[in-house]
């Protein structure tokens, strides 16, 4: 048992090096701006690749890679839970935001959809979206402070919640062979 604790304590080093690398990389290559329709192609191909292999694999996705985890785990020597609340509603208020709000914004903005964007570093004329992208790091950040280690991941983040998801669709179809089944109700003693 002491083995495999010293075993995690070597792989914390990585594994903060690796959060702090794709925190670089998130901020330089993602901006907060309505994505194109190329953009949001790769974004629904690298977001369904991400959840199909944790389902299959397990969470490291959650903690070796997650910008928004490596966030939290940079700050954990504060952080204190000091409220909680239903995390259901939140998380699938989050999911229902992620999944609209480029459609929505699309409907409003349709030469979005085809405008070509670029996403690499700095834009003088998105100012805006880059203080909005660093608040939501800051806001996450922030957020073990009231929330405790990993509490933004907890109480906000719906990738467990499609991860889990698809893991007990596969489950459910592995065992019975079908998603939905339909069980005939029973007839009443009157009729």
């Amino acid at each position: 048992m002491a083995s495999v604790i010293g075993k995690r304590r070597n792989l914390l080093p990585w594994r903060l090096a690796t959060q702090t690398l794709f925190i670089l990389i998130h901020v330089l290559l993602i901006r907060a701006v309505i994505p194109n329709l190329v953009w949001a192609l790769y974004g629904m191909l690298f977001w369904g690749i991400l959840v199909f292999l944790t389902a299959r694999t397990g969470r490291w996705v959650c903690s070796w890679i997650c910008w928004l985890g490596g966030a939290q785990d940079l700050l954990a020597r504060w952080a204190k839970p000091r409220i909680s609340f239903n995390r259901r509603w939140t998380q699938f208020g989050v999911l229902a935001l992620c999944v609209a709000w480029v459609p929505i914004a699309w409907a409003f903005s349709s030469q979005s959809m085809t405008a070509h964007t670029s996403s690499i570093g700095f834009d003088a004329n998105n100012l805006w979206s880059h203080a909005m992208h660093l608040g939501l790091l800051g806001f996450v950040g922030g957020s073990v402070f009231l929330l405790g280690k990993r509490g933004a991941c907890r109480y906000f983040c719906p990738f467990g919640i499609v991860v889990d998801g698809c893991r007990s669709a596969r489950i459910k179809k592995r065992r019975g062979g079908n998603l939905v089944q339909i069980t005939p109700r029973p007839k009443s003693p009157t009729a």
